[in-house]
């Protein structure tokens, strides 16, 4: 086994790609008999969490609920800032794109390395 220091450290990028692609490779059928019919897609990522630490924390991020209405009101804010009258011809996939870029932009502004 390779020990820390022998391995060399990948910028993130290429550490996000490579779990993709181990994902995106790996038969269903190692993903084992119960998390594979699980229900609960956050069991799933749990118990893959020292596998793909970085796709596990997406997941997380985007399939847990909130647990008020706050965030939702928060969006519907934005939505109304953003869908104005002079841009009611909008095709609802540009809308959508453009409240998840405005309401996001802190977080991606942050990781825009990655």
């Amino acid at each position: 086994m390779a020990h820390q220091e022998d391995v060399p450290q990948l910028d993130m990028p290429e550490r996000i790609q490579r779990e993709v692609q181990q994902y995106l490779g790996t038969p269903p059928t190692d993903f084992g008999v119960a998390v594979q019919f699980s229900s609960n897609p956050l069991e799933f990522w749990q118990s893959h969490r020292l596998r793909w630490p970085l796709l596990t924390r997406v997941a997380e991020r985007f399939l847990n609920v909130p647990g008020s209405s706050a965030e939702v009101e928060r969006i519907a804010s934005t939505a109304g800032r953003i869908l104005t009258a002079q841009r009611s011809t909008l095709k609802p996939a540009t809308a959508g794109m453009l409240i998840f870029l405005s309401h996001n932009h802190t977080y991606l502004m942050q990781h825009k390395s990655v």
